[in-house]
Order: C-alpha cells, then sequence, then structure tokens
C-alpha cells in the first residue's frame, strides 16, 4: 500500500505536507492594468559598454587639452582624434587588451600601429598618431609613459580632422598656442 498524506502516520512534531487544492494558485495574480504598461527601451550603451559584434563601440566626454583623463573612467577627446583614458580602469584596460576595431562618430578603424610614448607631444608623435586621418587612443602606464594605439579607418574618410598645418588642427592652434 502507498502511503499517501492522508494515510500517513506523523510523529509529534513533524510537519505534514499538505497537498495543492485544485482551486489553489502557486502563482501571484496580476492586476490587468500592470500587464498593459508599456516595456521601458533598452538602456544605450554607455562609455564603458560592449555591443557583441567584434567592434569597441567609443563613446567619450571632451577633455581637451587637460592635464589628464576624466577621472570617472570615461574617454576623453583630449584633441582632434586623441582619445584618452587612465589606466586600471575599463577604458584604459580596454585601450591596453589592443582591441582590433573600434567605432568612433559611426566611423569603424582598424587596428594599425601601437608604441610607448612620454608625456611630450611633438610634431612626429601627432603625424603618426593621426596617419591617413586615423585616430589614436592614449593610457598610461607609468607616470611620464603612455601606451598609444593607433587606428586608420576602414571604407571611409577616417577623422574629419580639420588641418591648417599639418599635423596641427585648428583645434590644435589653440589648445597648444600655436
Amino acid at each position: 500500500m502507498i502511503e499517501t498524506p492522508a494515510t500517513q502516520s506523523q510523529a509529534p512534531g513533524e510537519e505534514t505536507i499538505q497537498a495543492v487544492e485544485e482551486t489553489e494558485s502557486l502563482f501571484e495574480e496580476v492586476a490587468p492594468a500592470s500587464v498593459s504598461e508599456p516595456t521601458p527601451a533598452p538602456v544605450q550603451p554607455t562609455a564603458a559598454a560592449q555591443v557583441d559584434d567584434g567592434i569597441w563601440h567609443v563613446s567619450y566626454l571632451p577633455a581637451w587639452n587637460a592635464a589628464a583623463a576624466p577621472a570617472d573612467g570615461s574617454i576623453g577627446i583630449w584633441a582632434d582624434g586623441w582619445f584618452i583614458a587612465h589606466s586600471h580602469m575599463p577604458n584604459g584596460d580596454k585601450i591596453a587588451s589592443l582591441p582590433q576595431y573600434v567605432e568612433v562618430d559611426g566611423q569603424v578603424y582598424e587596428l594599425w600601429d601601437t608604441w610607448i610614448s612620454t608625456d611630450h607631444v611633438d610634431t612626429d608623435t601627432i603625424a603618426r598618431a593621426r596617419a591617413n586621418n586615423g585616430i589614436v587612443f592614449q593610457t598610461c602606464i607609468t607616470d611620464d609613459t603612455n601606451r598609444m594605439v593607433h587606428y586608420e579607418p576602414i571604407q571611409g574618410p577616417g577623422y574629419a580632422y580639420d588641418f591648417t598645418s599639418f599635423p596641427y588642427t585648428t583645434t590644435d592652434a589653440v589648445l597648444f598656442g600655436f
């Protein structure tokens, strides 16, 4: 004979498992008004967010000629086509990981070159960083050395520089006092 809860003998202090009546519901009732509420729109990617398509989609904050990258870990645009982020933060670490493809303002770029630089910016460094209308990402390694990562455009014009005297832009002339 198979014992059911109704036929099992129970020792004092033991709990009995009750069968669920067919009229009982295991699910909470939901008011019809809450069902018709619209689904919220997806959140836009943040500076550190990734879209899983093999391309790093970069958003940035203004940091024109700043002494340092944004303190919150965001990527800053330091000069035309020149992006900076602190190391040991998600965006700085992403720069150091040398992603093969990046997208900035709708243009996709491919990794082309990387080097170690000091904090001193000279004409050769600027020219190398902006070669072929490319862009550069910079993150610090030590207090006075930086990882520079240069990307060149794929199937597009590249960064829209407004050169006055190569490799300087009109923005550079103001920022650097040229």
